[in-house]
């Protein structure tokens, strides 16, 4: 591929090979990988790079060289690869606290919090307790790994003396009532998504997938949403607005086609008015989708306004948004909106084709949603509307469970896991 003058194909034939960190304990592993990856690294990105990882090539039992060369690669969101430099540079500096911390980040930007656990807990106490920071990560990954009785243990053990230490111990401490709260509401088990995304953001999720139970947990993989479902999360969304006791006095719209699409079926279904979204206008902001809104609305959003509610129908868990909507319908990896191009199965030939969408006017699209036939109660058959209604009760009447200034940040998987397609 290099030679073909094909760079980006040939770092996606090696990446697998970054898949275990402990395989580059060997030198001779390391230094035949990555300068590979050099070399690839060097035609994408540039000389800067390539110079970076050479130099850990060429000493592989340079703990700094390999530090600095994992910095870079997270930097570059090439976080296997970051992972494998960090956990050389974690076996030849064991009690280095950057080392510990840098790996221990990127192990959880690949959602490997156990492992990141594992990592701390191989540390020794003296130097736990000796960084704040390290003491945030343990209990940070603890919760992450469902390590309820770890995660309050090490809470207890936090001790703030920055101002910025206080912002991650407030944070952590909020994950830890919103836990306590659940008790006899969720299981908070390896299944619970729903409980479990509460604790770990404040966000309520309505729907739980019925498909592939023991590998998705609830979580979509690819998925072609449907205007019954869209109607079905309006519903539920109502619902959950009723057992907080919000009452928002309009619906704000943002600027994209799928959200005025939603926004105008919320406004028929639940009777409030529509307006534009603008900075500090309370309301509730219906959106199909996080990721499909202008970045200046996204500010606006990321911060907490009064009276102001945030509903994201889909949000994807493999590529998260900046921030947790308060409420949102389902978690998705691969979606496609109903009024999207879609594949469908030729009735001729019996081969999957594209479904060309005619464009129309937001509004009609929205009364279609409106007016959508109710969604197969087989689809919703998880979906336990008294746990839903006991969870948003909570956020209505214990105000202090959520994030105070701004929406929390939307953690890569948790204790709940799915499989990846």
């Amino acid at each position: 591929h290099l030679r073909a003058g094909a760079p980006q194909e040939a770092y996606t034939t090696i990446h697998t090979a970054f898949a275990e960190p402990a395989a580059f304990e060997s030198a001779e592993v390391f230094a035949v990988w990555f300068a590979l990856l050099a070399r690839i690294g060097g035609r994408i990105v540039g000389a800067d790079f390539e110079g970076l990882v050479q130099y850990a090539v060429n000493d592989p039992d340079n703990a700094e060289a390999l530090f600095h060369c994992g910095y870079e690669l997270y930097e570059q969101q090439l976080f296997a690869e970051a992972s494998c430099a960090l956990w050389r540079a974690w076996r030849l500096a064991p009690t280095n606290v950057m080392i510990i911390s840098e790996l221990v980040v990127t192990l959880e930007a690949l959602g490997e919090n156990r492992r990141a656990c594992d990592v701390l807990a191989s540390t020794p106490q003296a130097i736990i307790d000796g960084d704040f920071y390290l003491g945030y990560l343990c209990a940070f990954n603890a919760v992450m790994s469902g390590e309820i009785r770890l995660f309050f243990e090490r809470v207890r053990q936090l001790t703030p003396t920055t101002d910025e230490h206080g912002f991650l111990q407030r944070r952590i401490e909020r994950m830890g009532l919103r836990l306590q709260a659940l008790d006899g509401i969720c299981p908070l088990d390896e299944r619970d998504l729903r409980g479990w995304h509460y604790v770990l953001t404040g966000g309520l999720l309505s729907h739980l997938s019925p498909y592939g139970v023991e590998a998705m947990n609830g979580r979509y993989g690819y998925i072609q949403d449907t205007e019954s479902r869209c109607r079905y999360g309006l519903e539920s969304l109502a619902s959950q607005l009723e057992a907080i006791g919000a009452q928002p006095r309009q619906i704000l719209t943002p600027v994209g086609f799928s959200s005025r699409i939603l926004a105008h079926a919320a406004s028929d279904l639940l009777g409030l008015p529509l307006a534009p979204l603008a900075d500090e206008e309370s309301g509730l902001v219906v959106c199909y989708d996080l990721q499909t809104l202008e970045i200046r609305e996204l500010e606006w959003l990321y911060r907490r306004g009064k009276e102001r509610w945030v509903f994201a129908h889909a949000s994807c868990w493999t590529t998260p948004p900046p921030f947790t909507p308060d409420l949102t319908t389902l978690l998705y990896q691969h979606n496609r909106a109903p009024w999207d191009d879609h594949l469908v199965l030729d009735p001729e030939t019996g081969m999957p084709t594209e479904r060309r969408t005619a464009r129309r006017d937001a509004a009609e699209i929205g009364r279609l949603v409106r007016d959508a036939k109710a969604v197969d109660p087989a689809e919703i058959a998880r979906d336990d509307d008294g746990t839903r209604r006991s969870i948003a009760a909570l956020v209505g009447s214990r105000p202090e469970l959520a994030e105070p200034e701004t929406r929390s940040s939307f953690w890569l998987v948790g204790p709940v896991r799915s499989n990846r397609f």
